[in-house]
């Protein structure tokens, strides 16, 4: 199982009324490029750790994943976006696939 797929799995277990993991994958997999290219950003040719790119981030998590509202369902964008900011080990695993774009 990917690391996506395990965190996808962890999120749709804890989403109150349920959300598909297919659907968690494919948010995740939408905001990715946007984390990328604030990293890029903010670091340019320094490679910061995971937890200062994360906390680097996190500060933008609602800009982020607001184009996904056109999408998805805006309390299943908020819920993860939320989990995004505020769950270290969730935020940092994103953070890191994003690094692998």
């Amino acid at each position: 199982m990917s690391r996506l797929n395990e965190i996808a799995k962890i999120l749709s277990k804890d989403y109150p009324e349920g959300i598909n993991e297919d659907e968690v994958v494919s948010m995740i997999k939408d905001v990715l490029p946007a984390i990328r290219d604030k990293l890029k950003k903010t670091f340019k040719d320094d490679k910061p750790s995971l937890l200062d790119a994360w906390n680097d981030v996190r500060e933008d998590a609602e800009g982020m994943f607001e184009p996904l509202l056109s999408k998805y369902d805006m309390l299943k964008i908020v819920y993860i976006a939320s989990k995004f900011k505020n769950n270290k080990n969730i935020g940092t695993a994103i953070v890191e696939m994003s690094n692998e774009l």
